[in-house]
């Protein structure tokens, strides 16, 4: 990340569009100059209030220009950005968060801020992210940012103990173990879903369901073997019989007899289809029509409300409601008087309208009516036709009686003939008839009992299918518990692997740039928990010194190189999970409490400490030593100008601008 440029409108005291063009290169260090109250602080506020919406200024919320507020008129309104470009990788950003207010008896009202982040990629296409402030988080962490974008106060703070916390969390983001803490975290409560999941569960009883689903299979197939038994017995008795009814015909004896028992069949089968076809007749005019039956309650009622209306004279009504309500209109009666809303004609005339009739209630009674009468007649037709069939099948029921009858003394006679064979014949046609009958009973009872079976093999079907899908959502459930627990052990263990190299690397890039900064032979140490203790080595032992403001400074300030160094590290060759990056340091007054040399040091120290460096200064910081060190790699320097009603540049109302020197 190397800054460009950044463009303040009417933010505190930064009034209409100020500008900074930042140096980079062998020269790459920023100075801007500005007295106390002049705006520095607010200018490192800016950058952090156009990244992450966030400033820590007093009165956060007050960020209009005073002079801007001053000058826009009433109701009118005005406009406050920080527009910050850059380059990141092989892509310029162009990040843009602006707010907008309107004056309301004096004050300014703000609106919702707006962010937008616009890119040119790679190949030089233009872009507007989607997500503008997680492409930001992307750049620079919101955690790291107080690392690159820091204040003296913060300089001095960040070497006390007290502070361990915020150096771990900072070694934790640059370095992803904070990734790694939150894979911990989620691959944690995402076992414990898992694990309830399964809880919820029932317990599978599918072995016993596949035991009788498999035992219902088996069934089905001796019932199926049964009914083909009785359908080739039935096939055989049916042959046999009409061999033997052929001898019959064939024997002078019985010839005659069989033939009208021939005749017999014939006319049996034509009843017994007639019948047949009677009763589905009546099965049909049943299910299309049988509704008809229990109509007569509701055609009843219906008839009774109609004629009560009809009795009262509502339908039909010898006055429209439309023709009432046309002479309340008109304001005039058919007889030629006036109307007026309120009098008593115009309610006399009103009143009709409670005893005029509807046009779509009319309607609705003249339909029903003809429904009324057309599902009578209906009802009494569909009787009425029921009972021809009832009828014609009794008829026809007592002319199958007598065509058995005649059939049976058929089969006496044949039986009562001299000739043992035509006995014989007919008393084996007789046995097998009665073997039809009940391979036909049997094959009816088998059907009936393997419908019966397939329809539970069905349901014992559909239950295994629902305990299948159960089970196996226990076992992925189990199988994604064991897999969090065993992914949480391996990034564990890698936590544990990257803490130490961090922790030694980390510690190592501190001495190296803590030994340029610090005259004294005080040595940097982060213990376990990435507390930074600075110690000096007496023999074979370490001694914690207590450090001055100057010390600790100089030692945040060596800290804050090592991070960057990290980062930058991690952009030439990634590793772990940090993708690293170049980034900036933006410091706020980082001289003020160090001494000649000391200052010397760090004005020495600084440009190395990263790619780009903003120094935001007074003039009593930079003479001197610092200007004579760091000089040299000085490319753009700028002066907060500040006007105020008691300063050497009077205005009425205070602002500042920024001026190239």
């Amino acid at each position: 990340m190397i800054l460009d440029q950044v463009r303040i409108k009417n933010f505190r005291q930064y009034y209409d569009v100020q500008s900074i063009r930042f140096s980079k290169g062998e020269r790459n260090v920023t100075v801007v100059h500005g007295e106390n109250g002049a705006g520095k602080t607010t200018l490192l506020n800016a950058l952090i209030w156009a990244l992450y919406g966030e400033t820590h200024l007093p009165q956060p919320e007050d960020l209009f220009s005073e002079r801007a507020e001053a000058e826009t008129p009433e109701n009118g309104h005005v406009e406050l950005f920080v527009e910050l470009k850059f380059r990141d990788g092989a892509r310029d950003y162009t990040v843009r968060r602006s707010l907008e207010g309107v004056k309301r008896e004096g004050k300014i009202v703000p609106k919702q801020p707006q962010l937008r982040v616009d890119f040119i990629d790679e190949k030089g296409r233009s872009s507007t992210a989607g997500n503008p402030q997680n492409v930001i988080d992307q750049i620079l962490p919101k955690e790291m940012s107080p690392y690159f974008l820091f204040d003296a106060e913060r300089i001095d703070n960040l070497a006390k103990e007290t502070n361990s916390d915020d150096i771990r969390e900072a070694i934790r983001v640059i370095m992803g173990l904070k990734v790694l803490d939150n894979s911990i975290v989620h691959l944690k409560a995402a076992g414990r879903e898992f694990a309830e999941e399964i809880k919820k569960l029932p317990s599978g009883d599918l072995p016993e369901l596949v035991r009788l689903f498999g035992e219902c299979e088996g069934q089905i197939d001796e019932l199926k073997s049964k009914l083909s038994e009785m359908e080739r017995n039935k096939q055989d008795a049916i042959h046999e019989k009409s061999v033997i009814e052929d001898r019959l015909r064939q024997a002078k004896e019985s010839k005659d007899l069989q033939a009208k028992r021939d005749k017999l069949q014939e006319d049996r089968i034509e009843v017994e289809t007639r019948i047949s076809k009677m009763d589905d007749a009546t099965k049909e005019i049943c299910s299309k029509r049988g509704y008809l039956a229990f109509a007569s309650g509701a055609l009843k009622k219906a008839r009774d409300i109609l004629e009560a209306k009809r009795a009262r004279g509502e339908i039909p009504a010898g006055i429209k409601q439309q023709f009432v309500q046309d002479l309340l209109s008109r304001k005039r009666c058919i007889c030629g008087t006036i109307l007026e809303e309120g009098d008593a004609h115009y309610k006399e005339v009103a009143s009709w309208l409670e005893r005029s009739g509807n046009k779509q209630l009319e309607d609705k009674f003249v339909a029903l009516a003809a429904g009324e009468k057309l599902m009578t007649r209906l009802r009494s037709e569909m009787y009425e036709e029921l009972r021809r069939l009832r009828a014609d099948r009794e008829n026809e029921l007592g002319r199958l009686e007598y065509i058995k009858e005649q059939l049976d003394e058929v089969s006496a006679k044949l039986d009562s003939k001299a000739s043992e064979e035509v006995r014989g014949l007919e008393r084996r046609r007789q046995e097998l008839e009665t073997t039809i009958r009940e391979c036909e009973h049997k094959a009816g009872n088998y059907g009936g009992q393997i419908k019966e079976k397939e329809s539970r093999l069905k349901m014992l079907g559909e239950e295994i299918r629902k305990k299948e899908a159960l089970e196996a959502k226990a076992r992925t459930a189990k199988n994604r518990m064991i897999a969090c627990e065993e992914a949480r052990k391996i990034i564990e263990k890698i936590h544990e692997i990257l803490a130490h190299q961090v922790k030694d690397r980390l510690q190592a890039k501190i001495n190296d740039v803590y030994k340029d900064l610090l005259r004294k032979g005080y040595i940097a140490k982060l213990d376990d928990n990435y507390t930074l203790h600075i110690v000096k080595e007496y023999g074979d032992t370490d001694r914690s010194v207590a450090m001055s403001q100057a010390e600790r400074q100089i030692t945040s300030l060596a800290f804050i190189g090592a991070l960057v160094d990290l980062a930058r590290e991690h952009d030439r060759k990634p590793k772990g999970f940090f993708r690293g990056g170049i980034y900036p340091i933006i410091m706020d007054s980082p001289f003020g409490y160090l001494d000649p040399d000391h200052r010397a040091r760090i004005a020495r120290g600084i440009p190395r400490l990263s790619n780009q460096v903003v120094v935001l200064v007074t003039d009593s910081q930079w003479e001197g030593d610092v200007c004579e060190q760091m000089g040299g790699f000085v490319g753009k320097e700028y002066r907060l100008i500040n006007h105020s009603p008691r300063g050497e540049r009077r205005s009425e109302y205070e602002y500042t601008e920024i001026i190239e020197e």
